[in-house]
């Protein structure tokens, strides 16, 4: 796997036989009860060009943090319905 980065903006990964860039995003320890224990999420940006992948990167990097603000400020009072439509 080779690691793309440019300027610092977002991280984006080309895997082995694969035909787009992929991204993670990481999962805080104290909120992987919600993802059944998973560490990272992977993501396919469907596309090789670096400049459109690091775009959606960072968007969907920035989703990933608002929810994992609104786990750590709601997610003990939510149920298990409300955390899956997250």
């Amino acid at each position: 796997m080779a690691t793309l980065s440019e300027r610092g903006l977002a991280t984006l990964h080309l895997r082995k036989n694969r035909t787009s860039i992929y991204t993670r995003l990481v999962i805080p320890k104290r909120l992987r009860i919600y993802f059944n224990g998973r560490r990272e999420v992977w993501k396919s940006l469907r596309t090789r060009d670096k400049d459109i992948a690091s775009c959606r990167s960072l968007e969907w990097q920035a989703s990933g943090r608002r929810l994992f603000l609104t786990m750590r400020q709601r997610g003990k009072q939510m149920t298990n319905e409300e955390i899956d439509a997250l």
